[in-house]
């Protein structure tokens, strides 16, 4: 038998690789792991004299989880080593006479024991229901045990929703969305540290994937993060052997701990099946940017005996959206929109001489924008395309969902594995086959349209005469 070296010694970028995403073998972790033995569970709802705690910050996880439940405030009056004293938030102004005092247990250097309280609370408590007790740490514990049953990190409006509802408490969108950072931090990784492996990352890439486009650059003065790019080879030499000539461009924002921005171009395949071309995560959306990713997007993807065709938001839908808010009337957006869908360039003229009849200035205002940018008879007709808005880059950002709050190794990694799982599916999907053949795309439609089409039979003519 054949030993497996050891990756660990000859990758330098592998050690880097396990912090981030943890080791990729787990033979040495049990099938079924023991459950923790986590001792006896405190009832939120219990507080009493004599009641014991394993250390000082039990204790006080105890004790916010029972005034989130009783819906007070407190501070800490007093707190050392050996004991701890805590008061009600009020008790200054309010003359309130609520407190807990806990102590060390003697003999033991661990374990805390309320040795004196009294529960009475006079103060009435935030009209709106907020109370500070549930800080962002109790409310990340909260949602993770939920989690618990495989659920989705909720929305940052539904923790407070549901927070709402379970503990009768209000929280700040600002808090709630701190909750929901720590929940994905514990889930996902460090989002700061995540910023340390982009080196790392880009390297595994272009060792393991040749052909592959990475690049990142940093600020030159406060050596920030400013942006990484991702282009797999696959996708890229599919692109040039077989795609439709058209590039889709959208950017879309995350949601992240830092925010940001994921720019993205994306193909057509003789399906009409989306073909990632690439990703490029900044800061925000400006020129710079999209310069930037373009420009090293271009080298593999440009090839000799046919032309690149963009669509952005910024033709088509660009164009409508601002023509119906400067001119009003069903009949003018009618013949707007039938003249950008005609096949044929005299059916664009004739709804365009329409438009001129209804009004001038709309047909002006249309015409400041070249009909190759919005007209579907004027498309370069090697583009092979009819799509007139940019549908595909959205369906694009709605199946990366998933990625737009992760950390940015995270994103790329799981772009990766959304990439090899689309190619994946499509090369046993051809495997079914036939060469020479029109994909299946192609031959239901030619089907359907010969349904369209109707019985007709030929029969011969003569020049100059007509047939009966």
């Amino acid at each position: 038998m054949t030993s497996v070296p050891d990756r660990r010694s000859n990758e330098h970028w592998y050690a880097d690789y396990v912090n981030v995403f943890g080791e990729v073998n787990s033979e040495d972790e049990p099938l079924f792991p023991q459950e923790e033995d986590v001792g006896n569970v405190l009832d939120v709802g219990s507080m009493e004299v004599g009641l014991e705690f394993p250390d000082k910050s039990a204790f006080c996880e105890h004790l916010r989880a029972y005034a989130v439940l009783n819906g007070f405030q407190f501070r800490v009056k007093k707190s050392d080593h050996e004991r701890m004293r805590v008061v009600c938030a009020h008790h200054d102004t309010e003359n309130c006479d609520f407190f807990v005092y806990v102590t060390k247990e003697r003999g033991d250097d661990h374990t805390f024991i309320i040795r004196g309280l009294n529960l009475v609370y006079r103060c009435e408590g935030d009209p709106l229901g907020r109370n500070r007790s549930a800080n962002p740490a109790f409310v990340a514990a909260h949602v993770m045990r939920n989690l618990a049953g495989g659920r989705v990190v909720p929305k940052v409006v539904e923790i407070v929703n549901e927070f709402w509802r379970s503990h009768n408490t209000l929280l700040p969108y600002h808090t709630a969305w701190r909750d929901r950072v720590m929940v994905l931090e514990r889930l996902h990784g460090s989002y700061d540290e995540s910023y340390k492996f982009i080196l790392s990352l880009c390297e595994m890439v272009s060792r393991t994937n040749p052909g592959s486009v990475t690049n990142f650059t940093y600020g030159r003065t406060d050596n920030k993060f400013e942006s990484i790019m991702i282009s797999f080879a696959a996708p890229l030499r599919g692109f040039k052997d077989g795609c439709i000539k058209v590039i889709g461009l959208d950017a879309c924002h995350l949601y992240g701990k830092h925010g940001g921005c994921l720019l993205a171009a994306t193909g057509l395949d003789a399906q009409n099946g989306l073909v990632p071309l690439g990703i490029f995560i900044c800061r925000n959306e400006c020129y710079e940017n999209w310069y930037l990713f373009l420009k090293n997007l271009k080298p593999k993807i440009i090839g000799r005996g046919f032309t690149l065709n963009f669509i952005s938001d910024r033709q088509n839908g660009h164009l409508f959206k601002n023509f119906k808010t400067h001119f009003k009337g069903s009949k003018l957006k009618e013949h707007v929109f039938n003249a950008a869908k005609a096949y044929k360039r005299k059916h664009f003229k004739v709804h365009m001489n329409s438009l001129l009849e209804l009004n001038q200035a709309a047909c002006e205002y249309v015409m400041q924008e070249h009909p190759s940018t919005w007209a579907r008879s004027f498309y370069d007709e090697s583009a092979c395309c009819e799509h007139m808005k940019n549908n595909f880059s959205e369906s694009f950002n709605n199946m990366i969902c998933k990625l737009r709050d992760k950390p940015v190794c995270k994103i790329a990694t799981m772009y990766g594995k959304l990439v090899m799982g689309l190619f994946y599916k499509r090369r046993n999907a051809t495997a079914t086959w036939e060469d020479g053949d029109l994909v299946p795309t192609a031959n239901k439609l030619l089907k359907k349209m010969l349904k369209n089409v109707g019985d007709f039979k030929v029969e011969g003519a003569e020049v100059g005469k007509l047939g009966s």
